[in-house]
């Protein structure tokens, strides 16, 4: 199992359990190249920084096709071509067609 983190030394309680930590930035695509290498399934967890988790989930699917990754789910925003929470559904079907264009399972 890898995780990956702007800061490992701020997961260092998963490196504790056995965990792999690599240093990885969704705004630095060669640090996303680094860290997904060897990966087969990912979990893309929502960037936190509203105005910028667009081109932080492209970067994040772009380097995941680079890397061969089989299998990326995202955790998203259930029904964001719908939902009545504009704030946040407003960066969130983007990405999803990102994700679905880009051939990954």
């Amino acid at each position: 199992m890898v995780a990956r983190a702007r800061d490992p030394n701020e997961a260092s309680d998963l490196a504790a359990q056995g965990i792999t930590v690599r240093p990885a930035d969704y705004d630095d695509p060669a640090t996303l190249d680094a860290a997904l290498r060897g990966i087969q399934r990912l979990l893309l967890i929502s960037g936190s920084e509203v105005g910028r988790r667009v081109q932080q989930h492209r970067n994040v699917i772009t380097a995941a096709v680079r890397a061969g990754v089989q299998l990326l789910a995202d955790t998203s925003l259930l029904h964001a071509n719908r939902t009545p929470l504009r704030f946040l559904a407003l960066e969130h079907p983007a990405p999803e067609h990102a994700l679905q264009e880009s051939g990954l399972s």
